[in-house]
């Protein structure tokens, strides 16, 4: 059984509908609440900061250049790290998102 205490209100699902999305702060990261396939899911944004995203574009991503001047180019305006999810659970209406993110 999941502990309640361990999930925030969010919002409602009516606010999804309408939006398409919310966007709020869980424990300090902000997160964005929305459908992906038929379901709410909850991602984390803006992970930056993060130093697990900081990794090199594959080749694929410098078509111009060898995998090994890689290193050498400039970092990317964008993250490639791994999406944080966290769990969602819907009550009636209300969404309520988990304070952790899932494993």
């Amino acid at each position: 059984m999941i502990a309640p205490e361990r999930f925030i209100h969010v919002g409602r699902v009516g606010d999804v509908n309408r939006s398409g999305w919310i966007k709020t702060t869980v424990s300090g990261n902000e997160v964005l609440v929305t459908f992906m396939e038929n379901e709410i899911v909850a991602i984390e944004l803006n992970r930056k900061y993060d130093k697990s995203n900081s990794i090199v574009l594959p080749p694929e991503f410098h078509p111009e250049s060898s995998s090994a001047l890689d290193p050498l180019l400039d970092t990317p305006d964008y993250d490639w790290g791994v999406i944080r999810r966290y769990p969602v659970i819907l009550d009636g209406e209300d969404i309520l998102v988990g304070i952790n993110p899932m494993a």
